[in-house]
C-alpha cells in the first residue's frame, strides 16, 4: 500500500547572531536538494496503558523513496509503501518521517508567528553546541487527518551540533516536544484522549549520493513518544539507506 506525501519546507533564514547565521547556511547544505534516496523503515510500536502495562507491540518494515528537498518551492516529497498486512507500520512510521524531514522548518519562523532561536555554545572544548527554538503564538492543536503528527507542528527543542575538524560544524541530532499541548484528539491504538504531550528525539546519518560530493543528512533512528490519559504510544524508527554501488 503506498502513499505520497508532499509538505511545506520553511527554508532556515539568517539571523543576527554571526554563528546563527553560520548554522542556518550549514542547513541548507545538509537539507538541501537530493536525488530520489530509497530506504528501508525498521519501524516499532509499542502501547501501554496509564499504569505502564504493554496492550500492543509489534515490529515490521516499509520501503521509503525520498525524492528530496526543493528549496524553490518550499517543498519536500516522499512515498512509502508497505504490505497488507503492515499497514498500520506504515501508518506509524510516518509519524518520524514527517519529524525529521521537517528539521529544517524548526531553524526558521513560520509566516506570521513568533520564534525564538538562540546558541547555546560549548562549555568545554569540543563539546556540543545547542541551537534552541521556541514557537510562539501556536495555533490550536490538530493532529493531519489519519495521521500521529500535527498539522501545523509548533514545537520547542533544540539541534545539537558536533564540532568537526577545521571548525567545521555537523548536526547530530534533534529533540523537540510539541508546545500546544494539552489537547483533545481521536488516535489510533487508544481512541479518543487528551494528549498530554508528544516528544520526539532524531539522530541523523550522513549519505553520500551518486554523483554528488557533498554528504547529504537522512534521519538514523526517530522515537516518537504520545502520552495521554489513556496510555502512552512510543514509535520507533530505523533508516538504512538504499544506495546503489558503482
Amino acid at each position: 500500500m503506498p502513499v505520497m506525501i508532499g509538505l511545506l519546507l520553511a527554508t532556515p533564514a539568517g539571523a543576527a547572531d554571526p554563528d546563527l547565521d553560520r548554522i542556518t547556511a550549514l542547513a541548507k547544505i545538509f537539507f538541501r536538494d537530493s536525488a530520489e534516496l530509497p530506504m528501508d523503515v525498521s519501524v516499532n510500536t509499542v502501547v501501554t496503558d496509564p499504569a505502564g502495562k504493554v496492550k500492543r507491540r509489534a515490529q515490521s518494515s516499509v520501503r521509503l523513496l525520498f525524492h528530496g528537498y526543493s528549496q524553490q518551492s518550499g517543498t519536500y516529497r516522499f512515498n512509502s509503501r508497505s504490505g497488507w498486512f503492515s499497514t498500520w507500520a506504515l501508518r506509524d512510521s510516518l509519524v518520524g518521517d514527517f519529524a525529521t524531514f521537517s528539521a529544517g522548518t524548526f531553524l526558521a519562523p513560520k509566516e506570521n508567528a513568533v520564534s525564538h532561536l538562540a546558541i547555546q555554545r560549548p562549555t568545554q572544548p569540543g563539546g556540543p553546541l545547542l541551537v534552541t527554538f521556541r514557537d510562539e503564538q501556536c495555533p490550536e492543536f490538530k493532529l493531519l487527518d489519519g495521521y500521529l503528527f500535527p498539522k501545523e507542528p509548533c514545537a520547542s527543542g533544540a539541534y545539537r551540533l558536533r564540532s568537526l575538524s577545521g571548525n567545521d560544524l555537523e548536526f547530530q541530532d534533534l529533540s523537540f516536544d510539541i508546545a500546544n499541548l494539552p489537547a483533545a484528539a481521536k488516535i489510533a491504538y487508544l481512541g479518543a484522549v487528551q494528549i498530554s504531550s508528544f516528544h520526539v528525539d532524531a539522530d541523523f546519518q550522513k549519505v553520500l549520493l551518486p554523483g554528488d560530493p557533498k554528504p547529504f543528512l537522512i534521519p538514523k533512528t526517530v522515537t516518537t513518544t504520545i502520552t495521554t490519559d489513556k496510555g502512552k504510544i512510543a514509535i520507533t524508527n530505523a533508516y538504512a539507506p538504499r544506495i546503489a554501488r558503482r
